[in-house]
This record gives structure tokens, C-alpha cells and sequence, in this order.
């Protein structure tokens, strides 16, 4: 039933669907959980997914999958509730849950998209340096830093982001270039075309990557 629910989902199916849930006698496991507020995320309405939130506030303490914390940091990302998003990525922490690529993902996008694109770098930095994490980062994680400063306008910042993509030798995924803005009227910005590379050069493909989706939020 929870898989089934979206943003055409009938009201009154929804909410029968979420009076099932509350009329349950036993706890909910994760797999529950995950669902529920993915369902939530899924509806796009905003009111709901806080009411949601809020009566599965105390649940962290007895998540142990890296899934499931990933689920609900994207939840806390969605209702805007930053404190949230942070309360769960320090659970998951202190307890040495490791995160996947994915729980990751999730955090950082939740970090951009509240409007702390240089928190979301500098946490994807601390994972650098994370024996456990290091090796799970991967471009997606990063594209998520890349169009919240492109959002900005701070195109040193994006221009910093692919640097290091390109020397780390992230390996690139088509994932990035749909969820990159386009990259056309960039290249026209004052000191930017002159530092960003040109096509034969040794980062040529992440180039093609950028130069077709990177820049149309500057349109």
C-alpha cells in the first residue's frame, strides 16, 4: 500500500493508509519505517510529512541500518527541518553505524538544499579523511555541492568542486549529468571560461559531462 502512494495518491487513500500504520499494536522495524516516510516524501505534502516526522521523532534510537538513516535525513531534508537531518546523521554516528554512498548522498543533499551548500562540502571533506567513508563518496555525492553553487552563482566554488572531482579521479556516472543544471552560460562568466578546461585536455570527459549540464539555473 505504501509503495503505491504518490503525489496523485487520493487524499482519503492516504489517509486511511497512515490510520492503518497508527492502529498497529507492535513496534515498527525499519523496513516500516524506511517505507512510511519515503511514502511521505513520495506525496509532496509538506504538512503530512511533518506530522509524520514528528511522531517518529524518538525512532533513531532504535535504527541500526545506514538505509534507514538515510531515509529519514532525506525526510528531515524534505520538511526543511535541518535540526532533524543533523539529529539523525549524529545518532548514526556516535553509535559507528557506517554510511553507505547512498546515507551520504542523502545527508549532503539534505545540507545543499537548506540552503548550506559550503556545510555540505566541507562535510563531504570530512568523509575524505574518515577511514570508513572515504572510499564510498563518488560523483553523485558531489554533484549535489556542485549545483548548490551553481544555484549561487559562485562559480569559483563549482569551478573548486570539479577540480577536485577531476583529481581525485572520481569515476563519473550518468546520474550527474541529469541532475546537473546545463553548463551553456557559464562559460561566459567573468573569469570563469578562462580556468575551466577546454575539450583534449587530460579531464576532457568530465568536461563534456559540465559543459551539457551544468548551468542552466544561470539562464
Amino acid at each position: 500500500m505504501l509503495k503505491c502512494l504518490n503525489a496523485s495518491s487520493d487524499m482519503q487513500h492516504i489517509t486511511r493508509t497512515m490510520n492503518l500504520i497508527n492502529t498497529m499494536d507492535e513496534p515498527m522495524d525499519e523496513v516500516l519505517l524506511s517505507s512510511v516516510v519515503e511514502a511521505c516524501v513520495r506525496i509532496g505534502k509538506p504538512e503530512l510529512l511533518s506530522a509524520r516526522l514528528e511522531m517518529l521523532k524518538d525512532s533513531s534510537g532504535t535504527v541500526c541500518g545506514a538505509h534507514t538513516f538515510g531515509s529519514l535525513i532525506k525526510a528531515y531534508g524534505h520538511a526543511k527541518d535541518i535540526d532533524g537531518v543533523w539529529r539523525c546523521w549524529k545518532e548514526m554516528r556516535s553509535r559507528h553505524i557506517r554510511p553507505t554512498s547512498i546515507t551520504i548522498g542523502c545527508m549532503v543533499e539534505a545540507v545543499v538544499s537548506n540552503g548550506d551548500t559550503e556545510g555540505g562540502f566541507e562535510l563531504i571533506h570530512q568523509m575524505q579523511d574518515d577511514e570508513q567513508c572515504h572510499d564510498v563518496l563518488n560523483s553523485i555525492i558531489y554533484c549535489s555541492v556542485l549545483k548548490g553553487f551553481t544555484r549561487e552563482k559562485k562559480m569559483d566554488r563549482a569551478l573548486a568542486v570539479y577540480e577536485e572531482i577531476s583529481s581525485r579521479n572520481i569515476e563519473l556516472s550518468v546520474g550527474p549529468m541529469k541532475m546537473m543544471p546545463s553548463f551553456s552560460s557559464a562559460r561566459g562568466s567573468a573569469g570563469f571560461s578562462e580556468a575551466w578546461p577546454q575539450p583534449g585536455h587530460t579531464a576532457s570527459t568530465l568536461y563534456s559531462l559540465a559543459t551539457s549540464t551544468m548551468m542552466s539555473t544561470l539562464a
